[in-house]
């Protein structure tokens, strides 16, 4: 808990509103062989799986970046907020849900999912194992973040990985905000999301979004958006 401003989001290191999300995205392919991702100004190289079967290769997603959540998702999670479509192609969808600037009586919580299907000749394997990897070492908003927790996901798609951070930057080191990230790959699609934030307890205290409930978000919102993968 900290004492924070009522109409202001802790953390100035995050300038104007807590846009923390770590899930923006933007994939570039090239050449038949080599698919580069470029995740938050950090290039990742996927090797490429000749022997990958090219039955059941999915090559586009019709619904809108802002319908891969479902509106129950929305309501139980960011009720009250707008959608944004970052990107939104057959192929690369974002979709962000952020409170408006200055809207924080209540805390502050988002939601950010990202959707790619790769390219024909894309080891999805790989692709999904170097995503997981990058996922902890990627810069934060805030100097003081810590992975609390990073472990594998059971009975979610075809593979599945869930982080959680808390981070500060109060003097007395109290945790400020919780953020939960989840990376889910469905055959030759990948999907990420993450939720988290801080909880508004009276005028002057806050609490971070509980491991459970960012967690429960992300993971609800990873489940809506690869039940659009046919």
């Amino acid at each position: 808990m900290s004492d924070i401003p009522p109409t202001m989001p802790p953390g100035g290191w995050a300038g104007p509103g807590y846009r923390r999300p770590r899930t923006r995205w933007a994939w570039l392919i090239g050449g038949a062989a080599l698919v580069a991702a470029v995740v938050a100004g950090v290039v990742i190289a996927s090797s490429v799986d000749h022997s990958t079967p090219a039955r059941n290769v999915v090559t586009r997603v019709a619904a809108d970046a802002c319908s891969l959540v479902t509106r129950a998702t929305i309501d139980t999670y960011v009720r009250g907020v707008a959608c944004e479509a970052k990107l939104n192609s057959d192929t690369l969808k974002t979709a962000s849900w952020y409170p408006d600037p200055g809207d924080y009586q209540h805390g502050y919580v988002s939601l950010v999912v990202s959707l790619i299907v790769l390219s024909d000749g894309v080891d999805p394997v790989a692709s999904f194992e170097e995503e997981k990897e990058q996922v902890p070492t990627r810069p934060s908003p805030s100097p003081h973040s810590i992975l609390r927790d990073d472990r594998p996901v059971i009975q979610l798609g075809d593979d599945a990985h869930v982080f959680y951070w808390e981070s500060n930057d109060q003097p007395d080191g109290a945790t400020t905000f919780g953020d939960a990230e989840i990376v889910v790959r469905v055959r030759n699609v990948m999907v990420t999301a993450s939720h988290g934030g801080y909880v508004r307890k009276n005028d002057n205290e806050t609490a971070p979004v509980s491991q459970q409930d960012a967690e429960a978000a992300a993971t609800a919102a990873a489940k809506d958006a690869i039940s659009w993968v046919r």
